[in-house]
Parts: C-alpha cells; sequence; structure tokens
C-alpha cells in the first residue's frame, strides 16, 4: 500500500474494519485488506470506508434482528446477576443458619408453636424444605450459566429448564403463602424479593434455552457478494 496521506487513512480504517468484524468474517476482511493493495490510491480510501461500513453493520445486524447470542464473559456477569442471590439463599436453606441438612427443627417448631403461636408450625417447617429445594435453581443456573461461559453451551434440555423455571415461581409462590401463616409482609417489600428470586431466574434459565438452540445464519451476508 503506498505511503500517501490516502493510503495511511485507507489503512487505519481497514485496520478499525478488522477490529469491528465479526470473528468468523475473518477471511474476508484479510481479502479486502489485500485487494485494496491493488488499487488506485484515489480510490483506496472509498474502498476501506465500504470495508468498514460493512463491517460495523455486520457487527449490528445480530442485534437489529434480535439476537440474544452474547459474549461469554457477558454471560458470567449476567449468570451472578440472575443466580447469585438464588444461589446464596440455597447455601443458606440447605447448610445455613437455616439449613434443612444442619439443624433438628424439632426444638423450632415447639419455639414456633409455643412461643410465637404460629397457627400451623409443622407447615413452616417443610416451607422451610421447600425453600431449600426451590433454590436449587440458583447453583444450578450459575453451573448452566458459566458452562456456556466456557464450552458455548446453552440449555438444550427443555424439561430441565422448565423445571427451574417453575422452581423459581414456587419460590415467591409459598414465600406468599408464608405471610398468611407467619406474618402480614407489605407488598411493597416483597417485589425486590420476587425480582432477585423468581423474575431474574427465570429470565436466566428462558435466556439459557434460547442459547441452546440451533444459532441462525446471521442475515445480512449477501452485502459481502462482490456485484
Amino acid at each position: 500500500m503506498s505511503s500517501g496521506p490516502l493510503g495511511g487513512v485507507a489503512g487505519v480504517l481497514l485496520a478499525l474494519a478488522t477490529r469491528l468484524a465479526p470473528t468468523e468474517r475473518a477471511e474476508w476482511i484479510e481479502a479486502m485488506r489485500a485487494e485494496v493493495a491493488y488499487l488506485p490510491e484515489q480510490a483506496r480510501l472509498r474502498w476501506a470506508l465500504g470495508c468498514l461500513v460493512t463491517a460495523i453493520k455486520l457487527r449490528v445486524t445480530p442485534m437489529q434482528t434480535g439476537s440474544l447470542r452474547i459474549n461469554p464473559w457477558i454471560m458470567v456477569l449476567e449468570s451472578l446477576v440472575c443466580f447469585g442471590s438464588s444461589l446464596i439463599a440455597c447455601w443458606i436453606f440447605t447448610f445455613g443458619d437455616l439449613g434443612v441438612l444442619t439443624h433438628d427443627f424439632a426444638p423450632f417448631e415447639r419455639y414456633l408453636d409455643g412461643v410465637l403461636g404460629v397457627p400451623d408450625a409443622q407447615m413452616v417447617i417443610w416451607m422451610l424444605y421447600g425453600y431449600a429445594v426451590c433454590s436449587l435453581v440458583g447453583p444450578v443456573g450459575m453451573f448452566l450459566g458459566l458452562r456456556y461461559a466456557l464450552l458455548g453451551r446453552g440449555l438444550r434440555n427443555r424439561v430441565l429448564g422448565y423445571g427451574l423455571i417453575a422452581a423459581a415461581i414456587a419460590v415467591s409462590f409459598s414465600g406468599t403463602l408464608s405471610n398468611f401463616w407467619i406474618g402480614k409482609g407489605d407488598w411493597s417489600e416483597r417485589i425486590p424479593l420476587i425480582v432477585q428470586f423468581t423474575i431474574l431466574p427465570a429470565a436466566g434459565i428462558l435466556h439459557l434455552m434460547y442459547l441452546g438452540r440451533r444459532a441462525a445464519p446471521a442475515p445480512g451476508d449477501a452485502r459481502l457478494t462482490p456485484a
């Protein structure tokens, strides 16, 4: 490529196009960079600018068509946001202060019944077991999200996916029922909990199920076909 001012600008534009183009179009962008060497200097700038515009279109097109396929590192962040709270809750209800595997609930049941006067203390105990089971959406979802980040594998098992979504919904449903037995919680106070333990995990699982589908060819590749 010429060392003139136009050639230098064209080189910068082609380098930028190389950075912006999707990785699957690497061969195309290298061919375009090789082709520019055979063009007159006056035509190189227009050629490089066209390559840059095409690279931008290829990068933006999946977002315009509603694709939810994301960078693996973004999936790590998404997994922490969607499943982090449920993961912590699962630990608490399984091994923590209210852990169903680490505590004898007989004294707790007597406390609920005799001291607090809870009408159905046994039901409260069973709810704790239910929370421990339903909050498994946290560790399972976290595992699936990190698996996608590392291996690019989404959730293809629809039964598992809908089961995890049902578990997330059951957490909020059982929490609402608990208000009738042990408290009179304000609905405005429950909304953040519903977002944390139902909406976010369910959205994360739905996204992983979407990522488990076969990817459709990216539209717009026809623009790369020479006229």
